[in-house]
This record gives C-alpha cells, sequence and structure tokens, in this order.
C-alpha cells in the first residue's frame, strides 16, 4: 500500500488476522514521510466540516508536528 502509519496500525492490523507488511525507515526517508504526513493531515485539516472533525485532525497535525520537532 505504500502508507506512512503510526498509532500501532500493524499490531492492530496482526491482531485482527491478517499479516501487516512493514518497512523501517532511514533518517532522512523517515523525515520525508513525516513531511508528506503533515501535507496529508493539514489537507485533511483544511477539509473538516465539523468542529470535532476539526480538533481530530488538528491534533493528527500536532501529533506529526511533535514527531517532526
Amino acid at each position: 500500500m505504500g502508507k506512512f502509519v503510526r498509532d500501532k496500525i500493524p499490531d492492530i492490523i496482526t491482531a485482527s488476522g491478517r499479516r501487516a507488511v512493514v518497512h523501517r525507515l532511514g533518517h532522512s526517508a523517515y523525515v520525508g514521510a513525516l513531511h508528506d504526513k503533515l501535507l496529508e493531515e493539514a489537507a485533511e485539516l483544511r477539509a473538516a466540516g465539523s468542529l470535532a472533525d476539526v480538533t481530530d485532525e488538528a491534533a493528527d497535525v500536532l501529533e506529526v508536528l511533535i514527531a517532526i520537532a
């Protein structure tokens, strides 16, 4: 699939009986993936329609920013 995931998603997939294929990124690739994820999350924040969605998406943006910092 080629998606940058967090929040123990591979563990959740494995627990459901499916197989998660994961690759560990080197430092440069990790930072690049975080920047890509930040753009994705910022777009989702911009598209959020309700206050609850804005709150959830803003939290995702913050989490990625913290990881970058």
